[in-house]
């Protein structure tokens, strides 16, 4: 349920979010783990493992449908209370875990457009998306089940009415140009609090590496996301922006919003402020024009 303002400000983040994050109302709590079905449909069980991306020629994947090359296992319902909960004018929010692992030999830009289907009821669906390079591994959250769902109460063990299998309708692909430029990366910290947080820091170019595929007339400006990583070095916070072409040789300073859901009115994140606590490492996971040759969508 997004407005105009927002949906403009959505895509100038450059984040996938084709129907918004919620279209229909639905009741209801997840009973287990859900096995993703990235060709559709709901289930429940294990989680599910993809084996291999497409053969092709090229350093990175192939734009198109993903089918076997990506791995997506949601959690049991979870609660929080933090900027994400107040955003929703709630001490306790509940929501999904999710974890999203390129399983294929290429980095790539992975779209989720992801259902939570109330048993008896309706569906809802909230769409992202994440950039890995092999083998990485994402952690998020999806879904505000209470501006869903009528809860018992607002509470850590408040409980809805009817459970919810979460599960993956779709999942798109695009290149994940990892070596398009050669930039170095500062993070300074986050400035603000809540839903005001800033990721604050900068980008310095160095150049722009040999055989990468072409920049289109078309792309003004660069896609820019930065992965906070933490110990076992999956990616538990991220930051994203667009910005100018950077001169070589040059430094821009940065700003992303940090907070979680929509607390940050800027952009729908995935992960919650609190998530920087776990950051031990920070990397550009994406630094490319918005369109190149190999690929006419923008992220």
């Amino acid at each position: 349920m997004l407005d105009d303002r927002r949906a403009r400000l959505l895509r100038h983040w450059k984040t996938i979010l084709a129907t918004g994050a919620v279209l229909a109302v639905l009741t209801g709590c997840s009973d287990g783990e859900a096995k993703v079905e990235p060709t559709g449909g709901t289930s429940t069980g294990g989680g599910s493992t993809a084996t291999s991306a497409e053969p092709g020629g090229n350093a990175w994947c192939d734009e198109g449908e993903a089918t076997d090359d990506v791995e997506v296992t949601f959690g049991d319902m979870a609660a929080a209370s933090d900027e994400w909960a107040e955003s929703i004018d709630r001490e306790w929010r509940h929501y999904f875990p999710v974890t999203v692992t390129n399983s294929s030999d290429k980095p790539c830009v992975y779209s989720l457009q992801i259902d939570a289907t109330v048993e008896g009821g309706d569906t809802a669906n909230e769409d992202f998306s994440v950039a890995l390079e092999p083998g990485q591994t994402y952690h998020g959250q999806v879904f505000d089940l209470e501006e869903l769902v009528e809860f018992s109460g607002d509470a850590q063990d408040a409980t809805p009415t009817a459970p919810v299998t979460p599960a993956v309708y779709r999942v798109g692909r695009s290149p994940l140009l990892v070596d398009y430029y050669d930039a170095q990366l500062e993070i300074e910290g986050v400035e603000g609090k809540g839903g005001d947080a800033m990721l604050k820091g900068s980008v310095t170019m160095v150049g722009t590496k040999d055989g990468v595929p072409a920049r289109l007339a078309s792309a003004k400006e660069d896609n820019l996301i930065v992965h906070g990583l933490d110990a076992q070095g999956d990616i538990v916070l991220t930051g994203r922006t667009t910005i100018d072409p950077v001169p070589d040789g040059e430094t821009v300073e940065i700003e992303m919003p940090i907070g979680g859901g929509d607390s940050s009115e800027w952009v729908r994140k995935q992960e919650p402020l609190s998530a920087f606590d776990s950051v031990v490492t920070w990397e550009i996971g994406l630094f490319q024009p918005v369109f190149t040759e190999a690929s006419s969508f923008d992220l």
